[in-house]
């Protein structure tokens, strides 16, 4: 894996989050996964395409996951966008198996992980490449979530380069 340099450029959302659905389509299906999608007309985002793919590749695939243990018939996976102020807001909600508090605070730490074959560094990428934005990334409690805990894992990215 080679770092490239970042290219920012003027980036519709909507079309990101369409590619990313394309590539998780098979995997979700095989998973039974419902994916449900509110994404308003936003405007055009100064960002890397491929970086914000990268991260909403890596949170929706950690949503699925979270799952795994669910009926299937409780395995739906959220993504949602708003504008509030001068920034755009992106979350990624599952209705999973939650995340303890002890743990959350180190989500973020490079190498750290709770999964038997994960290496630790997917989050800790995410959240990296969003401060490159100038934005933030954190996760929240699902508060929308009757059977379980499940998790939110929001971003947020300015609106207009500076």
């Amino acid at each position: 894996m080679r770092k490239s340099e970042p290219k920012r450029a003027p980036c519709q959302l909507s079309e990101v989050i369409d590619d990313c659905l394309g590539f998780v389509e098979a995997e979700a299906r095989k998973c039974h996964v419902r994916i449900e999608c509110s994404i308003p007309p936003l405007p055009p985002i100064p960002a890397d395409r491929l970086m914000l793919e990268q991260v909403l590749l890596n949170l929706i695939r950690n949503g699925m996951e979270a799952m795994s243990g669910n009926d299937e018939a409780e395995r739906e996976l959220g993504i949602a966008s708003e504008i509030i102020g001068s920034e755009l807001r992106v979350s990624v909600s599952d209705v999973g198996t939650g995340i303890a508090p002890e743990i959350r605070d180190k989500l973020f730490t490079a190498f750290f992980t709770t999964k038997p074959e994960g290496m630790g560094i997917g989050l800790s990428i995410c959240r990296s490449i969003i401060e490159f934005h100038r934005g933030r990334l954190w996760a929240e409690d699902n508060p929308h979530s009757q059977t379980r805990s499940g998790t939110i894992f929001v971003f947020t990215l300015p609106l207009e380069a500076e």
